[in-house]
């Protein structure tokens, strides 16, 4: 909600309270991985998906956000 308004200070510290509570929570990493990317860190943003899929690999939500992730990145093979 705080990305769509534009608020990525308020994302930021938000997500980042998630990630201390809940470290290893794929929700909050896919979450972590999304904001990283629209504020202009694709490498460390990616770091977060393939995290969140490492703690839950049947997650269709993790795939599918890695997958399309790696789509906007011109990454296609690799996102088959």
């Amino acid at each position: 909600g705080y990305l769509g308004k534009n608020n990525t200070s308020r994302a930021k510290e938000k997500l980042l309270l998630a990630l201390k509570q809940a470290p290893n929570w794929p929700i909050t990493l896919d979450a972590m991985g999304y904001f990283l990317e629209v504020t202009g860190d694709p490498i460390n943003a990616e770091r977060y998906y393939i995290n969140a899929i490492y703690f839950d690999p049947h997650s269709a939500m993790a795939l599918n956000n890695y997958g399309t992730f790696l789509c906007r990145m011109k990454h296609y093979e690799k996102a088959e």
